[in-house]
């Protein structure tokens, strides 16, 4: 076998190296795209499934089926809206406000005075979380 016989082989394996290595690039381009497409429906069926959630909540249902009773739907009106309005909306919407409405109850706080009452608690949460 001459050099030339070799150069040419050389040659025909790099053309075929960089053949393979071209579709290597391409199928991990394709996968790429691929998990930013399954990641983007991940996030849509998570937002999907929590405002399902909160509008069980606005329909006065509770994820579990229990019925809230008018002044209780009201109340968790008045959370998000407190969430939604708040200028550290992305810190508050992670606020547990569970078992909220039983503490306003007991604490006697009027129901036009809700509102006030969730917002500067759910600021007072958040100071102390950043407070630890």
């Amino acid at each position: 076998m001459c050099i030339r016989d070799r150069y040419m082989g050389a040659e025909e394996n790099t053309v075929e190296l960089r053949s393979q290595l071209e579709k290597q690039i391409g199928v991990n381009t394709n996968l790429s795209a691929e998990l930013k497409q399954v990641k983007m429906e991940l996030d849509e069926r998570s937002l999907s499934r929590k405002q399902t959630e909160s509008n069980f909540s606005v329909a006065g249902l509770t994820p579990d089926g229990r019925t809230l009773s008018h002044y209780e739907a009201f109340f968790v009106l008045n959370v998000q809206s407190a969430k939604l309005n708040s200028p550290k909306m992305e810190d508050v919407m992670h606020v547990d406000t569970q078992g909220w409405f039983e503490l306003a109850l007991r604490a006697k706080v009027p129901f036009n005075q809700w509102y006030l009452w969730i917002f500067n608690r759910l600021h007072e949460r958040l100071s102390s979380r950043n407070a630890r």
